[in-house]
């Protein structure tokens, strides 16, 4: 971590602003030929339907939580409802989330992995 500020100043320094930005068009070209080459495909056969509720529960679920940690930093209180309000909310909706995956016939992939 404490060589990307060195290097950046290296190539501000001997080339043009953007450099920065490209110089991790390599990296990022032999992770994904890695990838190609070292990950085996763990697709499923089976073709498996969407699930509409479970989806909008968990996406629901993370983005409430998430905004009221996020707001409970900003205004430094977890008083204050604007901070325990989403938290809240995002801790129903998941517990709700888990409630259906847990009865529906197919549920949400990853929550069935073993």
């Amino acid at each position: 971590m404490a060589a990307g500020p060195v290097l950046a100043g290296v190539l501000l320094d001997h080339f043009w602003w953007g450099s920065v930005f490209l110089v991790n068009v390599p990296i990022v070209a032999l992770a994904l030929a890695g990838i190609v080459l070292l990950v085996p495909n763990f697709r499923s056969a089976a073709v498996r339907p969407l699930n509409p509720g479970g989806m909008l529960l968990s996406i629901s679920g993370l983005a409430a939580l998430a905004y009221g940690l996020i707001r409970a930093g900003q205004v430094g209180a977890w008083s204050r409802p604007d901070a325990w309000a989403p938290i809240a909310a995002g801790l129903v909706l998941l517990a709700a989330f888990v409630l259906v995956e847990a009865r529906t016939k197919e549920p949400t992939h990853w929550a069935t992995r073993r």
